[in-house]
């Protein structure tokens, strides 16, 4: 009866012993979005403290500010744009989710604003 179950035991074991990778939302990694990313509207430049990240969007010598938080690898945010109905500006909010390479973010939900328009769906590569 060893000789039968043996084998089989030491089959069965060796499968269930295998070590399998986990899934990891990337957008969920310590720091992932910190860096200098790459977007149509210029250098978006990002400081990641746990879920909270702060930042600037630089086009041309304007920088527009950034910030917002991280759920389940989704970096829902918001920019302050300039506005010609405000001297405080508008508020302009986002969404982006983090490509499984950890180097590529895309925009996504683009709220009002002319100037961000140009980003919905579009890619911004980490530098």
């Amino acid at each position: 009866m060893e000789d039968f179950i043996g084998p089989l035991k030491e089959a069965v074991t060796l499968v269930t012993e295998e070590k399998i990778d986990s899934i990891v939302n990337p957008g969920d990694v310590m720091n992932q979005w910190q860096g200098a990313w790459m977007t149509q509207m210029g250098i978006m430049e990002l400081i990641q403290k746990g879920t909270s990240i702060t930042g600037s969007i630089l086009q041309g010598s304007t920088a527009y500010m950034v910030e917002g938080t991280i759920l389940n690898g989704v970096f829902k945010g918001s920019i302050m744009m300039p506005s010609e109905t405000s001297m405080f500006g508008d508020i302009v909010t986002f969404e982006m989710d983090m490509n499984a390479d950890g180097k590529s973010a895309n925009f996504k939900n683009i709220g009002a604003g002319v100037k961000l328009k140009n980003l919905n769906g579009t890619k911004a590569i980490k530098r």
